[in-house]
């Protein structure tokens, strides 16, 4: 398949066989063939996530802001928007 003779072939940096690019091609693509008929993929297009605030607080809530946050700055942050970015990991193992 590498279309090479390995016992005489010259490594690269001491480690690497040089091949065709058309035969690293080949193997990428056969590669892919093989993971994704075997591989147990997951379907993520009816996944769901949702964020919500910690002991069920509704978003509202202004407890637990402290002391000397006074109303004026509570109406301000509370009716003005806001935005957020998050990064999510999602872990899973095939069984």
């Amino acid at each position: 398949m590498l279309q090479i003779d390995l016992k005489n072939a010259e490594l690269i940096d001491g480690r690497w066989y040089k091949v065709s690019r058309a035969v690293t091609e080949r193997c990428l693509s056969e590669l892919e063939t093989e993971l994704v008929a075997n591989l147990p993929l997951l379907d993520l297009s009816d996944f769901h996530a949702e964020i919500v605030r910690p002991y069920g607080k509704e978003w509202d809530d202004v407890t637990g802001w402290g002391e000397d946050v006074d109303a004026a700055t509570q109406e301000r942050v509370m009716s003005s928007s806001r935005t957020a970015s998050v990064v999510m990991e999602l872990t899973y193992a095939f069984t």
